[in-house]
């Protein structure tokens, strides 16, 4: 039995905890009717091109979402120690990378043979205004503000430096936290109707194409090109044993999820408080498998 389904069995449908504090009932029924309609035009014509894409969108949202937590969890542990010099890097790109998993899960940002992953910061701030503005158009422009804020605020310090330090420019730490938990789960939803909808066809795609799925681990620079073995492999995995989309939460899986984050332990895993430990809290933000 393939391993989706026995942990769809198992788990049951994924819980939502921060979605209705951001969207109405109403304003999901709305969305969800746009969405529901957006996806059906990607599934009407669905073939081996289109399966590949959608699997490897969705596993690049994954990663976006274990990189936002990563740099949430590395925040906290430099404010304790008082290292506020990484606080608008970090607060930004954290928002930034989980901003991307809901262009990557969202029917209405184009693949273009893989271009979409080399969007521009501008390009992803629009893109994820615009999808959560389809459910309520006020919360979509609040986070888009938030986005923008943010990101002036790494400029600022990445290009002038203001002699005051942070004090006057901060954005806090619980409001980055909770608007990445929000994006996560947003992305997840998304992520969720194309599941559905897939799913409820006759036939279900199941042949991958792996010149698409290698954009996925293979990184071309201006100069040189970077191959990541572990992405290979999760890739690779997912080939043999889920050829298809499927939720977020289920692209996840417990090795996966242990994989990425194990591999920020300390060097030569010393052991010490004085340490960041990527094991602190990997559910920040999304709950992992």
């Amino acid at each position: 039995m393939n391993q989706f389904v026995v942990r769809k069995i198992v788990e049951g449908n994924f819980r939502y905890s921060k979605l209705k504090d951001y969207l109405t009932d109403n304003d999901l029924v709305k969305g969800k009717k746009k969405l529901t309609k957006n996806f059906k035009i990607q599934t009407d014509n669905w073939d081996i091109k289109k399966n590949s894409e959608w699997v490897l969108r969705h596993y690049l949202a994954t990663k976006m979402i274990m990189s936002s937590t990563i740099m949430l969890t590395s925040l906290e542990f430099g404010k304790e120690r008082n290292l506020r010099v990484t606080e608008p890097y970090l607060i930004y790109y954290s928002l930034l990378n989980v901003a991307r998993s809901v262009m990557f899960t969202s029917p209405m940002s184009d693949w273009k043979n893989g271009e979409l992953i080399n969007s521009t910061h501008t390009k992803i701030i629009n893109i994820v205004g615009d999808a959560i503005s389809q459910f309520n158009k006020q919360r979509g422009g609040e986070i888009k503000e938030l986005l923008e804020r943010a990101k002036e605020y790494r400029e600022l310090f990445s290009y002038k430096f203001p002699a005051n330090g942070i004090t006057n420019f901060e954005i806090d730490l619980n409001d980055a936290i909770d608007t990445c938990s929000f994006l996560a789960e947003f992305a997840q939803y998304q992520s969720e109707i194309l599941e559905n909808q897939n799913f409820s066809k006759e036939i279900i795609e199941d042949k991958l194409d792996r010149e698409i799925l290698k954009r996925g681990f293979l990184y071309k620079g201006k100069k040189y090109d970077f191959l990541d073995n572990e992405d290979w492999y999760r890739l690779d995995y997912i080939l043999r044993k889920q050829p298809f989309p499927v939720s977020l939460y289920f692209t996840l899986s417990e090795g996966m999820v242990e994989d990425f984050f194990g591999a920020w332990y300390p060097y030569e895993n010393e052991e010490s408080e004085d340490n960041y430990n990527p094991d602190d809290d990997w559910s920040l933000i999304f709950p992992m498998p």
